[in-house]
């Protein structure tokens, strides 16, 4: 259809799931030649080096992130989370974890459907997502309706500025029904551990995590739809 007379296509080696094709026209009278044909070749088994390795570094992406709300996920977070602790232990800098869960979201379920469900997590995660100050800020989904925010750098007043801004944008947000209509008002609490490593050097990523989720236990005794948080002390 565009005038070519010879066409060759070469099937790249590939070890993941698509089957990458070379394909390499000749316009005009053209034709290719033996020497053509065995240079084009020999250029192939690159070009399956190359693509395979995007596939494996493509991979190794995606396996650090919910493949539902495109946030990371929690091995990354778990990751993360050590990483981070450790560059405040050594800079002496304010770290804050909070964990962060959607109230009632089992009766979201219920009510409206699954599908209905993983909207609303899509919409926390970008909420949760739009606040973050640097790119040292992470958002990550722990599982089911959990999320957690991991601060560096940020003392205790304003990591629970940043937290109730969040809880405060769920609350006004509303994601429409299956119908078209009003869904449901989604609502999230949070559990903050605040951790000052010039104070308590000797807190790691563990403590923390578990601060934060009794904090995060507290704001369900008390009515849900709050922000409890704690300093991690020895």
């Amino acid at each position: 259809e565009q005038n070519c007379n010879d066409y060759l296509g070469l099937r790249l080696d590939s070890r993941g799931i698509s089957i990458p094709v070379l394909t390499i026209a000749l316009r005009g009278e053209s034709s290719f030649s033996d020497e053509q044909i065995q240079r084009i070749c020999s250029m192939s088994s690159l070009l399956s080096l190359l693509f395979y390795t995007f596939e494996s570094e493509r991979a190794k992406r995606l396996a650090l992130l919910d493949p539902l709300t495109n946030v990371p996920n929690r091995r990354s977070f778990d990751s993360f989370l050590r990483s981070l602790v450790n560059a405040a232990r050594l800079n002496n800098g304010s770290l804050a974890l909070a964990l962060v869960d959607i109230d009632g979201f089992k009766q979201v379920n219920d009510t409206l459907g699954h599908a209905y469900g993983d909207a609303c997590l899509k919409e926390v995660a970008t909420i949760l997502n739009s606040d973050r100050r640097s790119s040292s800020d992470v958002v990550a989904r722990l599982g089911g309706e959990e999320f957690a925010l991991i601060l560096p750098k940020v003392d205790g007043p304003e990591a629970l500025r940043i937290c109730e801004r969040l809880r405060q944008a769920v609350l006004h947000t509303r994601v429409p029904g299956p119908d078209g209509g009003e869904g449901m008002p989604l609502s999230v609490s949070f559990g903050v551990a605040l951790w000052d490593p010039e104070a308590f050097p000797e807190c790691d990523g563990d403590q923390l995590q578990q601060l934060a989720d009794d904090c995060l236990y507290e704001a369900k005794r008390q009515g849900r739809n709050r922000v409890v948080s704690r300093q991690a002390a020895g």
